[in-house]
């Protein structure tokens, strides 16, 4: 099967240093946070693979994208979204595997 390919655009296709600068009072920017929502349901509507049975809440998410882009600072926030699609028990792409 060919792998598939598509365009994103907005928040989730900065950098991860971009979304620890954006902290302020300990919560992440919410254009961020709001992307990956968009992201996540996206991947829960039109995703072929596992549906997610939950989306983190607003705090939740920020948590987790910290953490993240902490330890992958060059990172896009998108691939902070698609690792925690995988850590919430959804398909993780083969491309992934880095």
């Amino acid at each position: 099967l060919a792998q598939r390919s598509g365009v994103a655009n907005g928040a989730g296709m900065e950098v991860c240093n971009l979304l620890l600068a954006s902290v302020k009072n300990g919560r992440v920017g919410s254009s961020y946070t709001q992307w990956v929502v968009g992201y996540l349901s996206g991947y829960n509507l039109f995703g072929e693979q596992k549906q997610l049975e939950e989306i983190p809440d607003e705090v939740a998410m920020g948590t987790y994208l910290k953490r993240y882009c902490r330890d992958h600072p060059t990172d896009k926030v998108i691939w902070a979204s698609m690792a925690l699609i995988n850590e919430l028990g959804g398909y993780r792409p083969p491309y992934m595997n880095k």
